[in-house]
């Protein structure tokens, strides 16, 4: 069985620490306005999947905030009756996550675990739904990840991942050349739905819904740390803004439904390069014996 590089797997720590330590404060949970409409559309497509596919148990591996909070994507699966459970390969990560969920008063409903990506210490068919945020594209072989995430599930697979046609890419990527910051996304190549659905139906995963999730109105910034920066030039100026994810104004707030609207009635070739991620739920296919 293949295994990722050492320098693969280096690289993934490198950035989840990063991103633990650029990102929001775990007892703040203040995310910011693009993150928290993230959210928004996520969760709300995570309900409707818990229902309709009756999900009770959940792995999210690796688990990663990215430019959100630790360890919260699948917080709304607990909410929502699942069992859950993290993996990381940093302690650091997880550490963060267990503040998290501590807060969100769902210990009971998730066990966190420290290990390697491609060595799960879980036994075959042990989930309903096995799933990352924006992993899949980060290796040189995504098919290692996949090998192992569909070992371990009973029938459901789900990845979300970053979309390369976003006119946000190009800026990120000089964003990283300026400050002499590795490229630790990943490969484009892997982040266009043509190249993902491949790879899936080469490994024998039948896709039952894909497609583009969080177009809002604005470039992607991918894990450009302006959270912090917006919220300086604000002070400064004497006004405040934030969102944070128990918020009320994160579900009730007008403009977050009118970029819902905005998003669920977008053309199909427009959405396509405006969505800030692709995502895709695939089923294992019964093995012929």
């Amino acid at each position: 069985m293949k295994k990722l590089s050492q320098k693969e797997k280096e690289t993934l720590l490198r950035f989840i620490e990063r991103n633990v330590k650029n990102g929001p404060d775990p007892e703040n949970l203040d995310e910011g306005i693009g993150t928290v409409y993230e959210r928004v559309v996520v969760d709300g497509y995570f309900r409707e999947m818990v229902q309709k596919y009756q999900i009770k148990t959940v792995l999210e591996t690796p688990a990663d905030g990215v430019t959100g909070v630790p360890g919260i994507n699948s917080l709304e699966f607990a909410r929502n009756g699942a069992f859950v459970v993290l993996t990381n390969p940093s302690a650091l990560m997880l550490e963060n996550a267990k503040k998290v969920w501590q807060r969100e008063g769902l210990l009971k409903k998730v066990e966190f675990i420290q290990c390697e990506v491609d060595e799960l210490p879980f036994k075959d068919r042990e989930f309903d739904l096995v799933w990352n945020y924006c992993m899949f594209e980060r290796f040189q072989d995504p098919e290692i990840i996949l090998s192992e995430m569909k070992r371990v599930s009973k029938k459901y697979l789900y990845l979300l991942t970053q979309n390369a046609h976003n006119l946000g890419t190009p800026l990120h990527y000089l964003y990283h050349k300026v400050n002499q910051l590795e490229w630790d996304h990943g490969d484009k190549r892997l982040m266009k739905l043509k190249t993902i659905i491949k790879i899936l139906n080469k490994n024998q995963l039948e896709i039952l819904e894909a497609g583009a999730i969080d177009a809002p109105p604005w470039l992607d910034t991918w894990d450009m740390p302006l959270r912090g920066e917006l919220k300086k030039i604000l002070t400064a100026l004497g006004l405040k803004w934030e969102w944070q994810t128990k918020e009320k104004q994160s579900k009730d707030s007008r403009l977050l439904r009118f970029f819902v609207w905005i998003e669920k009635n977008l053309p199909r070739f427009f959405l396509f390069s405006q969505t800030h991620h692709f995502h895709l739920l695939t089923q294992k296919k019964k093995e012929v014996t």
